[in-house]
């Protein structure tokens, strides 16, 4: 099926199989032969390979993504090993699936810090594939894991997972942590700082406009921007 694969692109006119192939831009007949294809086949295929070829599972994820296919969720978990090159695709394709419900969503959380967590997970030892795992709860608060968050903010060393993680504690509105830490705000880099004045925007708006505007004149021009934005647009 690879194969057959490659020769469709040789035929649509594509040369460079390592570079982006934006199905939609593709006449409607060649869309029609890319349809006709046995995605999750060609994505079994692949995570058999020693070494996937990183371009065909973007397109594959992609394709995937835009259709709402949940079948390749199990075939990813059970081999999170081979998408570590592809993470950045394998959390958008999770993240555009709006059939999965709340309950399969935190299960599947769960299994994600799992792998986050594991040290023998080559996922785990990556900075950019750990902040690419938790920016679901960053972004959705469906995938609920909340009784989890604070003891992996103080437990990870990484800023990208930080940020990650601010952004979840205040998706799932944790108001008494940004309370009690609102004072270390100006010990953070400017990458989290402007993570947590976002977060933050989980507290009562009234004590939230407040504390912004103790500490306006003490902000760069960005973090102005993200306070203003975030006053009019609370993360919850």
């Amino acid at each position: 099926m690879s194969e057959r694969f490659y020769e469709l692109l040789a035929v649509i006119g594509i040369d460079d199989t390592y570079g982006e192939i934006d199905y939609d831009a593709l006449p409607k007949d060649h869309q029609e032969a890319i349809d006709q294809l046995n995605l999750e086949g060609l994505l079994r295929e692949q995570i058999a390979e020693e070494e996937p070829d990183v371009s065909l599972l973007k397109f594959i994820l992609r394709r995937l993504g835009q259709l709402g296919c949940t079948d390749a969720i199990d075939l990813i978990f059970d081999n999170f090993g081979k998408f570590v090159p592809v993470v950045r695709e394998t959390t958008e394709y999770l993240l555009r699936l709006n059939s999965i419900t709340v309950a399969r969503k935190t299960s599947l959380g769960k299994k994600l810090i799992e792998i986050y967590e594991d040290e023998s997970s080559t996922a785990a030892h990556l900075e950019y594939s750990r902040m690419y795992m938790l920016r679901p709860f960053a972004l959705d608060g469906e995938w609920n894991s909340d009784d989890q968050y604070v003891r992996l903010y103080n437990d990870t060393l990484d800023d990208f997972s930080r940020r990650e993680l601010l952004l979840a504690m205040g998706r799932s509105n944790k108001a008494f942590w940004f309370r009690s830490r609102k004072q270390a705000l100006h010990q953070m880099l400017p990458w989290l700082r402007r993570a947590f004045i976002y977060g933050a925007s989980c507290l009562p708006a009234d004590e939230y406009k407040h504390w912004i505007r103790g500490i306006y004149g003490q902000l760069d021009e960005m973090e102005r921007a993200v306070a203003t934005w975030a006053k009019r647009n609370p993360i919850v």
